[in-house]
This record gives C-alpha cells, sequence and structure tokens, in this order.
C-alpha cells in the first residue's frame, strides 16, 4: 500500500486539503518564475508557495500522526481545527499577493493591520490546537505502536509545541520594541539580517522535529531512553541556533 493510501484512509479531510495546498504551491511556483514584481527584494509569490508547501507537508504529517489518537472523536476536532487554522493563514498570505504585496510590507492601511492580526490569531490558535494534541498523546493510556515508536511522536508534538511557543514569544516581544516587525519577518528569519541563517535552520528544525523524531525513532532506536536522549539533544541544537541567530554568531 502506497503512503498515499495510507494516508487517505487515516485522515480524509486532512489528505485532501494537503492534495490542494501543494496544488496551490505548484501554480504559485508558476507565478513565482514568471511574476517578476518584488518589494524590498522580495518576491511576491514566494511567501504563497513557501506557505503552500510547508502547510502541506505540515497536514500530510497530521494525517499520518494523528491516527495515534485513540479517540475518534477528538481526533476529528483538532484534525478540523488544525485545516481552519492552517487554511487561515494561508488565506491571508494569498490575499497579500493578490493585492500585489508581500507579508513584510503590509502595514501601511487599517486593512493590512486587520490581516496581520488576524494572521497572529490563527498561528496562536495552531499553537493551542498542537499543545491540546500532545497532551491527549501523552495521557492517552493505551497505545498500539511499540514504546519507542509512541514515545517518538510524543517528543515529536512536544519539541514542535515548544518551537512555537518560541516563536511567538519572539515576534510578541519583538513587536512590542518594534511595531513594525510583521509576523513572517520573524518566522522567516528576516527581521535578524546576517545572523537570520542560525535562525532560519532553528526555525526548520522546529517545523520537521513532526517527521524527523518519529522516523528516527521507528528506524534507529529500540529503548524509550535512546528517543529521549535524541528528542533532548535535537530540542537542545534548535534552540543554540535559536540564541546564534537572536543575539550573535561563531
Amino acid at each position: 500500500m502506497s503512503l498515499f493510501s495510507i494516508l487517505f484512509q487515516r485522515n480524509k479531510w486532512l489528505y485532501w486539503t494537503g492534495c490542494f495546498l501543494f496544488l496551490t504551491a505548484i501554480i504559485f511556483l508558476g507565478l513565482f518564475l514568471s511574476d517578476n514584481r518584488q518589494i524590498s527584494g522580495v518576491y511576491i509569490w514566494l511567501a504563497p508557495f513557501q506557505i503552500a508547501m510547508g502547510s502541506g507537508v505540515l497536514l500530510f504529517s497530521m494525517a499520518w500522526l494523528l491516527h495515534i489518537i485513540n479517540n475518534k472523536q477528538q481526533r476529528n476536532f483538532v484534525s478540523l481545527f488544525y485545516l481552519f487554522a492552517v487554511l487561515g493563514v494561508f488565506s491571508l498570505n494569498v490575499f497579500h499577493a493578490i493585492q500585489g504585496k508581500t507579508y513584510h510590507s503590509t502595514n501601511q492601511t487599517p486593512l493590512d493591520e486587520l490581516v496581520n492580526q488576524l494572521t497572529i490569531l490563527f498561528c496562536v490558535l495552531i499553537f493551542l490546537n498542537q499543545i491540546f494534541i500532545t497532551g491527549i498523546i501523552f495521557l492517552q493510556k493505551k497505545n498500539m505502536h511499540s514504546q519507542h515508536y509512541t514515545w517518538g511522536i510524543r517528543s515529536a508534538m512536544m519539541v514542535f509545541s515548544i518551537c512555537m511557543l518560541m516563536s511567538l514569544i519572539i515576534y510578541f516581544a519583538g513587536h512590542k520594541l518594534n511595531p513594525s516587525l510583521n509576523v513572517f519577518d520573524v518566522f522567516f528569519g528576516l527581521a535578524w539580517g546576517t545572523r537570520s541563517i542560525y535562525f532560519k535552520i532553528s526555525y526548520y528544525f522546529g517545523l520537521h522535529s513532526i517527521q524527523l523524531i518519529p522516523l528516527v525513532s521507528y528506524y534507529l532506536f529500540e529503548h524509550k531512553r535512546q528517543v529521549i536522549v535524541f528528542s533532548f539533544a535535537y530540542l537542545t541544537l534548535i534552540i543554540l541556533l535559536l540564541f546564534l541567530g537572536i543575539f550573535g554568531s561563531f
């Protein structure tokens, strides 16, 4: 059975929405290659392409991992919540691009400010949903998978939640110091200038923790302790790169 067939069986909602996002990513890639408009050196269709691809990967990952939740009602609830919040961020970013704007040039009008605030709201909702999912997976007593793989999923969800929390804290702290700072400036590392490479690597390590940690736990480890040590080292690396991005460099 193929990966796509398994994803379809496990969570049809997340699967079809992920397929839709990947399809739009192809469309945005075509627009990115054919439309040369830029604002402050950033192509208008670059962010919609990145967000469509990233959101598609996120929803496919959740379609796979949320299968661990035994309660079907809880699984359906968190899936729908993810769809609502992720599509919210995606739609608002496409709205900017259709207007001929980029995410870091959108504080010009009250409508721009409203769209930015809604984007932050959807990001917070994604974080709260992720915390809820992590709590469910840790607290449910019966798991049908091996202990090391179950702990791989638990650890991945926890690391992902921590990384989302750090991103939100950095945004709100930075926004207080600089009200013109946009959420995407933070999440894509654009706010940190020449040090942004460390921030970007940290961000993408956090973003892909929900794929890498379960995969490594399933194929390389046999005991819960190994998974926990690896996850702790992984999170430590993310935090180290984050601090290098914000406060200095090698």
